[in-house]
């Protein structure tokens, strides 16, 4: 019974060590300011993306919203071009 105890110990820390901190998330963009469908805001403590109602997603650099990425446009202007479309 030690050993299976010590193997659920260990188990136990090593889940423990991939959590980060749960994402949170807001209504961005939705009614007459998205004709398309809703966005949210959804970060965690290192990370920000929007998410779109019909899945998409647009990762910002970090939790800066307004950079610009690797596509050369910010996720804010993203989800914005995505409600006009």
């Amino acid at each position: 019974m030690a050993k299976w105890f010590g193997a659920v110990i260990v188990v136990a820390a090593f889940g423990l060590v991939g959590c980060g901190a749960a994402e949170q998330c807001s209504a961005a963009l939705s009614g007459s300011s998205c004709a398309k469908g809703t966005v949210e805001a959804c970060c965690t403590s290192t990370q920000c993306r929007y998410k779109t109602s019909d899945g998409k997603s647009f990762a910002c650099e970090a939790t800066d919203c307004a950079k610009a990425n690797s596509s050369g446009k910010s996720a804010a202007m993203q989800a914005a071009e995505w409600c006009t479309m």
